[in-house]
């Protein structure tokens, strides 16, 4: 059977891996060795492979309470000494600001669960501010 790329689309061809297949016809199923069950099921397996690859993916389950858990305490060990600012970052401007104005990000719990959420709402594909947030 022929399956070299023809030099411009005609009615009925498909594209397959960016080659151009020419439509089969009744002349190349009688060639001789030509197994047109072969054939068949090949084309067959290859509209299998597309509408399974066109199909809608399950978004992952959200994040169970000992995963969250296990997240959480990994941020936290990660995070260190990282500093969040709990007041507007304008009384930098004005002199203000003192160390009471910031704190450890693992030593807040709120922020922790806050960014345990936007990683659960990122591996789920959600919008952020599901639970806990």
């Amino acid at each position: 059977m022929n399956t070299t790329a023809a030099p411009s689309p005609t009615a009925g061809s498909v594209r397959n891996d960016q080659k151009l297949i020419r439509p089969l016809n009744e002349w190349d199923l009688a060639e001789p060795g030509v197994d047109a069950g072969k054939i068949f099921e090949q084309i067959a397996d290859h509209i299998d492979s597309r509408i399974q690859s066109a199909a809608p993916k399950a978004a992952p389950a959200p994040l169970t309470d000992d995963q969250r858990e296990t997240v959480r305490d990994a941020l936290s060990a990660t995070l260190g000494d990282a500093m969040d600012c709990t007041r507007v970052w304008s009384a930098w401007g004005v002199g203000t600001m003192s160390e009471d104005d910031f704190q450890l990000v693992a030593d807040n719990d709120e922020r922790l669960e806050e960014l345990v959420s936007a990683i659960d709402a990122a591996l789920t594909g959600q919008k952020n501010g599901g639970e806990g947030a």
